[in-house]
């Protein structure tokens, strides 16, 4: 899914893949502008979506300006911002008292709401 508005609500964010200038490949129906892309994490393709795809974005995407990994089993969201001197800088939020800036679409998620239906692993006592 795909959200073409700049100015969405908090959690609207979560439920589209990319935010988008209205570019989109006439034969295929990808997105070839996006400027935000949320990776939801499993096991199976975390390493690909952390190592080669996001590589792949860096390289081939140059309206990128954030990229979002979500944990599906815990509140945690790693996020990569592009600089004004193209590198990109990590920032990892942790715990549902946080909240996630994308000043490139203007638009802020409290992890609190991020994981509002997600039902988390509880911690037991040894863990």
């Amino acid at each position: 899914m795909v959200s073409r508005c700049k100015d969405c609500s908090p959690i609207q964010i979560w439920w589209r893949s990319a935010e988008l200038c209205s570019v989109t490949d006439q034969v295929q129906d990808v997105v070839l502008n996006p400027r935000v892309i949320v990776e939801v994490l499993s096991p199976s393709t975390e390493a690909f979506d952390r190592g080669e795809k996001f590589h792949r974005y860096r390289r081939w995407l140059p309206t990128l300006t954030d990229y979002v990994l979500v944990a599906q089993d815990r509140p945690v969201i790693d996020h990569y911002q592009r600089t004004r001197t193209d590198r990109w800088e990590a920032t990892t939020l942790e715990g549902l008292d946080t909240s996630l800036h994308l000043p490139s679409i203007a638009c802020t998620a409290a992890l609190v709401d991020v994981y509002e239906r997600i039902v988390l692993p509880s911690r037991g006592a040894g863990g």
